[in-house]
Formats: C-alpha cells, structure tokens, sequence
C-alpha cells in the first residue's frame, strides 16, 4: 500500500500510485486495493498504531515515528480521542464493503 489517510474523524483511504502509462494499471490497482482493504479489515486500532509505529519519521531522520495516530492527525483539535478510536475502529472493520472510497492516483512522470 502506498499511502493510508486518516482524517481527523477517523476516515480512511487508500491511496495506491502507479505510472500514468502502465496499461494494466486500473485493473491492478483495483486488485491491490481490494486486496488492502480486505488486509485491513483485519486490523484492530492497536495493530494500525503498531505498524505506524513502525515506520520512519517525515523529518529525514531515519527514526521510527513515535507519535501515536491520535497525536499525528489531531493536530488542531478536531476530534476527542475517544471517537477518534472508536471511528477508526469502525471503518477498519468495514473493510472491502467501502471500496467506493479508494482513490486511485496517477502518476505523471
């Protein structure tokens, strides 16, 4: 998966990149992406925050992220983290059945 967004009210998407002149890119991308939100289904908050948790810093630094995702997408205070939790949960199990909210990207190179 090339990007998972997380809005402040616990939204997410998927954000899947391919070249803009690979042929078989919406087919591909159409598989990856199902085959993503199937994965994720699967996941509780713990798990995403676990694999967040896991990944190296923006800043360039090559530490790993130590921020929880509650801290890194309420920035401004948009949201208690309570319903936070609880809507990133929910839309973690309903899984494939929200496919229509995957975006796929082109990339113009």
């Amino acid at each position: 998966m090339d990007n998972l967004l997380v809005t402040p009210n616990g939204d997410l998407a998927l954000v899947e990149c391919k070249l803009w002149r690979n042929p078989e890119a919406r087919r591909e991308v159409v598989a990856q992406i199902i085959d993503y939100a199937k994965e994720l289904a699967g996941w509780t908050y713990e798990t995403l925050q676990n694999a967040i948790g896991r990944t190296k810093s923006l800043d360039g630094s090559g530490e790993n992220q130590l921020q929880s995702l509650y801290e890194l997408v309420s920035a401004k205070g948009e949201t208690d983290e309570v319903s936070f939790h609880d809507n990133v949960s929910r839309n973690l199990k309903r899984g494939p059945a929200r496919v229509n909210n995957f975006e796929t990207v082109g990339e113009r190179i």
